[in-house]
């Protein structure tokens, strides 16, 4: 349900950018970027709100039963619950409430860092001319139809991490406890990373077998041969192509590494680890963009433009992968009890 506002939200900005947009949303590109950004702050928002409303509804019911048990009559038990307890609650709520109000924006804050990769990678390629920027599109949509294909892998970990993570935190849990549920969350991570591997692998394989076959999905017959070109980096080393193919496992790991965060509620982290991937992403392709500057014969050999714009990319999905996975693995570290 979540998901779906998040689609509704972020489709209506993005036709109301490029239609007729309101003085706060900018028009094209930057708007559509604007409006993937503003549509995920909702949907963190929303999220957090859930939990906390769970969360507080869950430990209602705990109290309700444990007056129950201790003998103690239903309505008598809740007054004295509530006479005893409301300024604790109130306390509580007001906490949780800014709490989950951080989160929503360090989540704010990732998506704009994300979102300004994908909106700076479109500027550069653009200044190129418009074959390249067909090619970016070709690119850009896979990447994001392959994204889909292991998010569903990422979203089974947030919803089994969370609540196994949720039953390990418990403070009347023993160790012993602790110790299975740890080793259940790590035994998730792990069947994750095959199912994630395994999409992404035959995805990778699918393009390297059948390029053409996927490039000519997205192109009329009288732009096949420039925009193959600028795909298949024909006079450069490095294929845009290649690199779409190398990204594949990387970008799977980056997802899972994403759900995982997200199960632990790790939202700082999250926002730190893509601040950091963007800055991976500005320093590797603005030493293209020198080089390019000052030698363009000599890097144009090695790397085109669109080749850079997306190994740039690439790398930052590395940061994402393994600076997520490796706070995921420390977060769920066996106890030293265990």
């Amino acid at each position: 349900a979540l998901s779906l506002v998040q689609v509704v939200i972020e489709a209506s900005l993005t036709y109301t950018s490029l239609t007729k947009p309101p003085p706060f949303l900018p028009s094209g590109m930057r708007g559509a970027g604007t409006a993937t950004a503003i549509s995920w702050a909702v949907l963190a928002v929303l999220a957090t709100a859930m939990r906390a409303w769970r969360s507080w509804k869950k430990k209602k019911e705990e109290e309700e039963e444990e007056q129950i048990q201790a003998g103690a009559p239903l309505d008598e038990a809740l007054l004295h619950s509530y006479d005893t307890n409301e300024d604790d609650d109130n306390v509580n709520i007001k906490n949780m409430f800014y709490t989950f109000l951080a989160d929503g924006v360090r989540h704010f804050v990732r998506s704009l860092a994300l979102q300004a990769s994908f909106l700076a990678a479109t500027l550069v390629v653009a200044s190129v001319d418009s074959t390249a920027l067909a090619a970016h599109q070709i690119i850009l949509t896979l990447w994001l139809v392959t994204s889909y294909a292991v998010d569903g892998v990422a979203d089974a970990v947030t919803i089994l991490g969370s609540k196994l993570s949720s039953a390990r935190d418990n403070e009347e849990q023993e160790d012993e406890r602790r110790h299975e549920y740890t080793i259940k969350i790590r035994h998730l991570l792990g069947r994750a990373s095959v199912h994630a591997v395994a999409i992404s692998s035959s995805i990778a394989l699918a393009f390297a077998f059948a390029p053409h076959s996927t490039v000519r999905l997205f192109l009329r017959q009288a732009d096949h041969d420039k925009v193959m070109s600028d795909l298949f980096g024909r006079g450069s080393r490095v294929s845009p192509w290649a690199v779409l193919i190398a990204a594949q496992p990387i970008n799977a790991f980056a997802f899972l590494a994403d759900g995982a965060l997200a199960a632990s509620q790790s939202f700082g982290i999250a926002r730190n680890i893509m601040c950091w991937g963007l800055l991976v992403f500005a320093v590797v392709l603005g030493t293209y963009l020198a080089a390019q500057k000052y030698h363009p014969s000599e890097t144009h050999e090695y790397l085109t433009t669109l080749a850079a714009v997306w190994t740039a990319k690439t790398l930052m999905n590395v940061v994402r992968s393994s600076s997520g996975m490796a706070h995921s693995l420390l977060f769920w570290a066996p106890t030293p009890s265990s």
